[in-house]
């Protein structure tokens, strides 16, 4: 069957947004479909300003109270602009535009709006939706209906396969619109038992399945994987939405890759925010191609990231690893690693206040017991989507 899907798929710097969106391209073209991204990348919408909105801002203003933010403002938004440019010139080595080009297949046509989506629908017989945080993307813009798949023929099958709403709870004043964008779906599936729940709380049932990644085996990445280049043993941080070093408590991690005559590599993405170069000049900054990544995480000694991909791909490449979770704004995304690692019964792989890096990595990992537990993982996700593109 042909089948669009629609994702996220135009990161400069994220790695695991390009490898869920080949992993789910792979899978079924591995099963006789011929799957393709549909182009999609909606414009800035800005939400309209209520008259609440309006009188806080003259409020403030009689306050005088902005003059100093305005001030504040605009030297943020500049370290914030150069931080951007700087980092489109790193990003030049990821290469992930030939990637894109050698490895994934698209529509024809690049869609900026759901507008545009509504007047010249994807040719399909089948749309997906996800992986990703796509659903985490809110339904009060109304570009963001097109990741519940409010275009094209009525008669055209629509299925989820693995969205995150990345939140615990769908905002309450949204819970009707979500509802009836998902009665257009045949079929409904998410990444997350608490998204199960929130689908639950709108009225339907959603199947748990397996990020698009944990489809596929080890050895289909291994045919992606750059070889070897040097001997050198190291700990790998692949850092995203991290703000400042000690987020990961990079004193005793530094300490740790001494005692242990490690180097230290690491690898920066965007995520929540921009990528920035946290850890000084005694780490190794690596901007690697999807391929150097890869090969990162499975020549490493120790992997340590708050990544969800990061988490994904150390597990599959059977490479110890330490999650470490995010917190304050962002700690809404850890459900996405913690679910994950209680499935595979490796919870103790956490970073928490009570646990040291020293006391985790001193603990092995039983990989014959993860990879029983992840095929049963993969056996039902693949029973979903086989069960539905019929």
């Amino acid at each position: 069957m042909k089948i669009g899907v629609i994702t996220f798929w135009n990161s400069k710097d994220n790695y695991g947004q390009l490898l869920q969106a080949w992993a789910l391209q792979q899978w079924l073209k591995q099963n006789g479909h011929s799957p393709y991204i549909i182009r999609y990348i909606p414009t800035t919408h800005k939400s309209k300003k209520t008259y609440k909105y309006f009188l806080k801002v003259i409020a403030k203003t009689i306050l005088i109270y902005p003059l100093f933010c305005k001030y504040i403002n605009s030297k943020r938004d500049k370290k914030l602009k150069v931080l951007v440019a700087n980092n489109e010139i790193k990003n030049q080595k990821r290469k992930f535009d030939d990637f894109r080009k050698d490895n994934l297949s698209f529509s024809p046509h690049t869609y900026y709006s759901l507008k545009e989506l509504q007047n010249n629908p994807p040719l399909a017989d089948v749309y997906i939706t996800g992986s990703d945080q796509v659903w985490a993307q809110l339904l009060n813009n109304e570009n963001n209906r097109a990741y519940c798949l409010y275009f094209g023929e009525q008669n055209i099958k629509r299925i989820s396969y693995a969205p995150s709403f990345s939140m615990f709870q769908y905002p309450t004043r949204l819970q009707n619109q979500l509802s009836n964008n998902l009665t257009r779906f045949n079929a409904i599936s998410v990444r997350e038992k608490s998204g199960v729940e929130i689908c639950r709380t709108v009225g339907y049932d959603a199947a748990l399945v397996c990020d698009p990644t944990l489809l596929l085996t080890q050895k289909d990445y291994l045919k992606l994987i750059s070889p070897k280049s040097d001997e050198k043993k190291y700990i790998y941080i692949y850092s995203l939405n991290i703000q400042k070093a000690e987020d990961i408590r990079w004193t005793e991690l530094s300490k740790l890759s001494k005692t242990s005559n490690l180097d230290v590599k690491v690898t920066t993405a965007s995520g929540y925010v921009p990528f920035q170069e946290l850890f000084g000049n005694e780490v190794e900054y690596d901007y690697a191609t999807i391929q150097q990544w890869l090969a990162n995480i499975q020549n490493a000694e120790l992997v340590v990231t708050p990544s969800f991909h990061g988490i994904v791909f150390s597990i599959l490449l059977h490479t110890p690893f330490i999650y470490v979770p995010l917190f304050g704004n962002f700690q809404k995304g850890n459900n996405r690693v913690t679910d994950l690692l209680e499935i595979l019964h490796l919870n103790d792989r956490i970073l928490d206040q009570n646990k040291t890096y020293t006391q985790i990595i001193n603990k092995a990992i039983n990989w014959d017991d993860v990879e029983k537990r992840l095929l049963r993982m993969k056996q039902n996700s693949e029973l979903f989507l086989q069960t539905e593109l019929v």
